[in-house]
């Protein structure tokens, strides 16, 4: 059996060596980080305030107004680690013409510079940004007007594209968002003009775009699954009674922590002893659960399972399926069906990994409505190849930049398939050679893995298709740290024929991905 996987990078990948760089001394580097948004702030003629997010990892940071605007300008910092902020305020303008100066802002070595500007009586007309630089793949532009007279927005080239013709009142600063075009040829420049509809007062925001090049992955919009409450749960064993050890409650499965878990009765319920173990999950007022994802501890694993499910429609519970998890410690159940209204989950445990059950946490999921089907432009979940028919305008319509991007260069012929698109064995655990030979010696699941490297605060997609069923897992590899990893997968989404892993790289180190596909076969 082979596994499709596809691997989108929504970033520069720097090569092996670079990757697992550090210091001198080993150790990583922690360079400071300073980032504002804003470039320039425009104010109208009277007074007001606007406050800015600052971003870095510094504790400290400071703020100064150049000397020609210390009179009308001023600023209050709020230094609060992980909420920074920077609120502007400015005087009345009773002067004609505008006015401006810069801000600094300092995070230890970094400096970023804010540009202030505020109309005076005269006419007048400020565009934020006054620049914009776009890869061939376009995308959206949003800029703020601000202006005291009645004025229109005109784009000087057919490749920006004005989904509406705004006027507003005076005196009103308004955000408008316009198209950029895909670049098929060279790199060309643009301008959006906005104009004074009474006078040849005008203002320009200059637009470049690149040539066609080489794949570029745009920003996704994937957005994670939704998790579904539950209201109550219990742990029975096969005479009804209920089944826990000490303090380690049936409620800590769906207690939002995978740090503690349940764990079955020691002295009562060993296997087979009151097997099977009924665990009921509860639900009220959801409209539907697609997935549950089972997060197991290292022994006494779920393997084996009859589902049976209670709606509001039937509230009797009925038979749903059978799974087999194999053992795994983070495994994804997904239901043949929907299940609309549900009232109610019930496990009727008959196989763990020892002779109890402990689970750290039962996640119930429904897909999220808002994220882009792109079975809508591909043929199997994987992306590698377009349904027939699809048309050029049919990619333009993909709302995903993610989608979209992959969807062009497929379509001419630019995707680099050779390293984005792979096919991989599956191979059987390494245990079940070593019980089947009986060799004392284990193996190690990482000999000669295939995976990826990522630089820290970085995001990865990895589209896999349809699984058949069996149970995929992963493992990130801390490269700064011998034999360091974090096993954690932020968002799982869940697809027809397939699945969306998305993993949103926080940690302070660069990491290495292995997508782990092991089947339990028989060999001769």
């Amino acid at each position: 059996m082979k596994k499709r996987i596809l691997f989108f990078f929504m970033l520069f990948f720097l090569c092996t060596v670079v990757s697992a760089c550090s210091d001198e001394n080993g150790k990583g580097v922690n360079t400071t980080t300073l980032e504002i948004a804003e470039q320039f702030v425009d104010f109208k003629e009277n007074g007001e305030s606007q406050t800015l997010a600052i971003t870095t990892n510094q504790e400290e940071w400071s703020a100064t107004v150049e000397s020609n605007g210390k009179g009308w300008c001023s600023i209050l910092p709020d230094i609060n680690l992980g909420n920074h902020k920077l609120t502007i305020s400015v005087t009345p303008n009773t002067g004609k013409e505008q006015r401006s100066t810069i801000i600094t802002v300092k995070a230890a070595e970094l400096s970023k510079k804010i540009t202030v500007r505020q109309l005076g009586t005269d006419k007048g007309i400020l565009i934020s940004p006054m620049m914009k630089t776009f890869t061939a793949e376009g995308g959206k532009i949003e800029f703020t007007v601000t202006a005291n007279v009645e004025f229109e927005i005109i784009p000087t080239v057919d490749w920006i594209t004005l989904p509406v013709i705004t006027r507003t009142a005076e005196y009103v600063t308004t955000d408008h968002t316009y198209f950029i075009q895909r670049n098929k040829g060279e790199k060309r420049t643009g301008t959006i003009t906005v104009k004074d509809k009474a006078s040849d007062l005008f203002s320009e925001l200059i637009i470049s775009q690149e040539a066609l090049g080489g794949y570029e992955s745009g920003e996704s919009n994937i957005q994670g699954d939704l998790l579904v409450p539950v209201s109550t749960g219990s742990a029975v064993n096969s005479l009804g009674k209920v089944s826990q050890l000490g303090s380690s409650g049936f409620h800590r499965t769906y207690d939002g922590s995978k740090e503690t878990g349940y764990h079955s009765n020691t002295s009562e319920d060993a296997f087979p002893n009151n097997w099977p173990l009924t665990l009921t999950f509860e639900f009220t007022e959801q409209p539907r659960i697609d997935y549950c994802v089972c997060h197991s501890a290292s022994s006494n694993i779920l393997k084996k399972a009859e589902i049976f499910v209670s709606t509001e429609a039937e509230p009797e519970y009925t038979k749903l399926m059978d799974v087999d998890l194999s053992g795994s410690t983070v495994a994804l159940i997904k239901f043949p069906n929907p299940i609309i209204n549900p009232k109610g989950i019930k496990f009727e445990v008959t196989e763990s990994s020892g002779k109890y059950l402990v689970i750290k946490e039962m996640e119930f999921y429904r897909q999220n409505s808002d994220n882009y089907d792109p079975l809508n432009l591909f043929t199997d979940i994987t992306c590698s190849e377009l349904k027939p028919g699809i048309t050029e305008k049919d990619i333009d319509a993909c709302p995903d930049p993610l989608f979209r991007n992959v969807a062009f260069y497929l379509s001419i012929n630019k995707y680099p398939r050779e390293f984005r698109i792979q096919e991989y064995k599956a191979y059987p655990h390494p245990e079940l050679f070593r019980k089947e030979n009986k060799t004392s010696a284990e193996h190690d699941l990482l000999d000669n893995p295939t995976g990826i490297f990522v630089n820290k605060g970085k995001e990865v997609v990895v589209l896999v298709g349809d699984s058949h069923g069996y149970q995929l897992s992963a493992r990130i590899l801390n490269l700064n740290v011998p034999g360091g990893m974090d096993l954690v997968i932020t968002i799982l989404i869940l697809c027809r024929k397939g699945l969306i892993v998305l993993w949103r790289i926080q940690t302070d180190w660069s990491t290495f991905i292995i997508i782990l596909l092991n089947i339990e076969m028989h060999y001769r």
